[in-house]
């Protein structure tokens, strides 16, 4: 589009006058030929008698001439640019034109051939340029009147004064007419310029528009394509989300169900620990009363050793503290067998908690070292008790002795230094026995102290599931929303790309 109406009005003058002038030029080549042959043709059938055939040679002189001018200069000034070539050229076709009038006018004796000079005036007009338009009038009136007084043939052209005046008068309305039809003329090429111009800026105009609009719509063909995508993402996001989410709360609901059990399993290991370190404390104490009888009875040998006299009453003594500590050896050994079940019941709740820890995971890890220490603490405690039985077969098997000391008194002070001995074996025992009783009892302080602090991870645990069960049940509500919002935005960006290929279609059409 050229930048301003000047310019296209411009463009489009020198583009008419170009093709004008070429048109103008080859009419002029093949009319002077064909004037030439059309003379010949008329000498030859006699229908012109007047015309000499050294007229027609004369006539051919300045035919061959403007066609040989014009040629040249076609040639010289269409190497030159646009502007040049027309400026130059169109002067030369007026000028050509007057020379074949002049042709005409001195070699073909016929009154009306002046006439012809209209047709320079006619072709002045036609480039819509005063300069030329004026030059075309001038120039040929001047050839015009020349003509007149050079009278080529006296005997048929009338030279008189009306004959000029009346040539004057047309040739002057002639030239007005050139004039004015030449500024007319332009000012309607102006205005059509001006047309295609605003038509020439509004297409423009809309061609910017529609390649605005098509921008538009191959951003919105791509943004539909991006939403589409991103709503797909988002609803496998959400669909896979929802999946791991339904797994999440079933081992939720699974963790807390454990750890319900668990809670419950180490509420009971609680209450065995207390009743073991209370049953630990009774052990203790009725050792320590053992031990206090079994050092009386070794003071009893003792003063049996040195009174052999009273052997019988001490070996009567002897026998009833035998009977007595048959009895508490009973007693221990009825203890030994609770605490062996206590022992026992232990291991199995340590390894249990070990397989509630393992189900739990990653939080059950601490749980699980706590359940071990348990375990191994369960294990000392068994072979504690392996020892106190033992013990205990011993005093049995001294109580049978100290039977038979009873029965055979007369075996004298060799039995008694023997059941002396025994005793000293039984304080020994029951003095490890009370050292053991007493470790079992630290044991069962700790476990018991271990047990509360598991309990209490437990519970701790057990609020963290139910949070962790309430948290899933949130994102799984979430979860919904935001697969229902990929559903309207997978169906907005369906809406969009629909919209961008109607715009498309439209852009089309356009």
């Amino acid at each position: 589009m050229p930048e301003d109406l000047n310019s296209l009005f411009t463009k489009n003058l020198l583009n008419y006058q170009k093709q004008l002038s070429d048109a103008i030029a080859f009419y002029c080549t093949v009319g002077g030929f064909a004037g030439v042959g059309f003379y010949a043709v008329m000498k030859i059938m006699g229908i012109m008698p007047i015309f000499e055939w050294m007229n027609l040679l004369y006539f051919s002189v300045p035919v061959i001439f403007n066609v040989t001018l014009m040629f040249i200069s076609n040639q010289i000034l269409k190497k030159k640019d646009i502007k040049t070539y027309v400026s130059v050229y169109k002067y030369i076709i007026v000028t050509v034109g007057c020379i074949n009038y002049i042709a005409v006018s001195f070699l073909v004796p016929y009154r009306d051939t002046w006439g012809i000079i209209i047709l320079i005036f006619f072709i002045s007009s036609f480039y819509l340029e005063m300069g030329v338009a004026i030059f075309g009038a001038l120039f040929g009136t001047a050839i015009s009147v020349i003509s007149f007084y050079i009278n080529a043939c006296p005997e048929v052209l009338s030279t008189s004064l009306g004959d000029l005046t009346t040539r004057l008068q047309i040739l002057s309305f002639g030239g007005v007419f050139t004039v004015i039809s030449a500024r007319m003329g332009r000012n309607l090429l102006y205005k059509s310029c001006q047309n295609e111009f605003n038509v020439s800026k509004s297409l423009n105009d809309l061609q910017l528009m529609v390649s605005k609009i098509k921008d538009v719509s191959n951003t919105l063909s791509q943004s539909s394509e991006l939403i589409t995508q991103l709503a797909s993402q988002q609803q496998e996001a959400a669909e896979i989300t929802a999946v791991n989410t339904s797994d999440i709360l079933s081992g939720a609901v699974n963790t807390s169900e454990s750890v319900k059990e668990a809670t419950e399993l180490i509420s009971q290991l609680v209450q065995g620990t207390k009743l073991m370190k209370e049953n630990t404390i009774s052990v203790i104490n009725n050792s320590e009363e053992l031990k206090e009888i079994a050092g009386k009875g070794r003071n009893s040998i003792d003063d049996a050793v040195a009174k052999i006299m009273k052997i019988k009453e001490s070996a009567t003594a002897t026998y009833a503290s035998a009977k007595e500590l048959d009895v508490k050896a009973q007693k221990i050994d009825k203890i030994v067998a609770c605490i062996q079940g206590i022992s026992k019941q232990t291991n199995l709740l340590s390894l249990n908690a070990t397989i509630e820890a393992a189900r739990a995971g990653e939080y059950g890890k601490g749980f699980a070292v706590v359940a071990g220490e348990i375990g191994k603490l369960a294990e000392q405690s068994q072979r504690s008790l392996d020892d106190i039985t033992k013990n205990l077969k011993d005093i049995f098997q001294h109580e049978n002795k100290v039977d038979d000391l009873v029965t055979n008194v007369d075996e004298g002070v060799e039995i008694i230094n023997k059941s002396r001995e025994y005793y000293q074996s039984i304080i020994d025992a029951l003095s490890t026995t009370i050292v053991s009783l007493l470790n079992i009892q630290d044991v069962s302080e700790q476990q018991l102290s271990h047990t509360e602090i598991i309990n209490s991870f437990i519970v701790e645990v057990k609020n963290a599931a139910m949070m962790t069960t309430q948290s899933i049940e949130a994102t799984t509500a979430s979860t919904e929303e935001a697969f229902a919002s990929s559903e309207e935005l997978f169906t907005s960006a369906r809406a969009l790309n629909d919209i961008a290929k109607e715009i498309n279609e439209m852009i089309l059409k356009i």
